[in-house]
């Protein structure tokens, strides 16, 4: 008996262009494909090969184009950009999102790796859309996923031995960043710095948040709370107004009041 797959075609796509093996593409439209209709995760739609060539090598090296659902709202870094910093309300309305879709990402057992302000998409009401996962690993997958290293990586993620949790600690520097301006660790989050938590810019966010920031950039992994608790955290903490524009975030793990 066969199985039907039916995917929600967008109002509007947008194409993403991708210089990549074919294996490399096939992993992450696996990974895709299994987190497809979730209301915080990048709708995908479809690949296309568009140009094809041999290294110098021997190499097959294709570019190919990912079709996928268009936010409006563009992206979490340019907002930070254009404003310097973010209210604690605008934070906490898109991160709802992206622990929304880390929960059951980390259900499924795939790690993200390379959650950072440009991959977080915003939809017309400034909730956060997780994209991106070329760099994603299914930790029930063979394979040794190769070491990653950016101003959001977790100091384990360096080595082999990683788990969910890295994808904890880069949502402790993406909303550090979002709610400062600045990066907790300078950019380089494998040295031995303390965090100063007592910056002006922290002054109005409230003490939940502040232990939040606190948990989840903990420098050992153990130390950090599951993405489920970073989402629960956030969710006790929002409006209801905040409540009411993402509520679709929290049935989607029935977590909704």
């Amino acid at each position: 008996m066969k199985q039907e797959l039916t995917f929600r075609f967008p109002a509007c796509i947008t194409a993403k262009r991708v210089s990549s093996s074919a294996a490399k593409i096939e992993r992450e439209v696996k990974i895709l494909t299994k987190c497809h209709g979730h209301p915080n995760i990048h709708s995908f739609v479809g690949v296309f090969c568009v140009d094809s060539k041999r290294t110098k090598k021997g190499k097959a090296r294709s570019t190919w184009a990912l079709a996928m659902e268009y936010h409006c709202g563009g992206d979490l870094w340019q907002q930070i950009q254009w404003r310097g910093s973010m209210d604690e309300h605008s934070v906490i309305k898109a991160m709802i999102g992206v622990t929304s879709a880390l929960t059951f990402l980390h259900g499924l057992r795939i790690v993200h790796r390379d959650v950072r302000a440009p991959l977080v998409l915003l939809s017309y009401d400034g909730t956060g859309v997780l994209s991106d996962f070329s760099l994603a690993v299914d930790l029930n997958a063979p394979g040794k996923p190769v070491p990653h290293e950016s101003p959001y990586a977790a100091p384990e993620l360096t080595r082999p031995d990683f788990d969910e949790r890295v994808d904890v600690f880069s949502i402790g520097v993406l909303m550090f960043l979002a709610l400062t301006g600045i990066y907790p660790y300078c950019g380089n989050p494998s040295a031995v710095r303390a965090v100063n938590f007592n910056l002006p810019s922290l002054d109005g966010v409230c003490g939940s948040l502040r232990l939040l920031l606190r948990t989840a950039l903990a420098r050992e992994a153990k130390h950090r709370p599951s993405a489920r608790n970073l989402f629960a955290t956030l969710w006790n903490t929002a409006t209801n107004e905040v409540k009411a524009l993402t509520n679709q975030s929290a049935l989607s793990l029935g977590a909704a009041d």
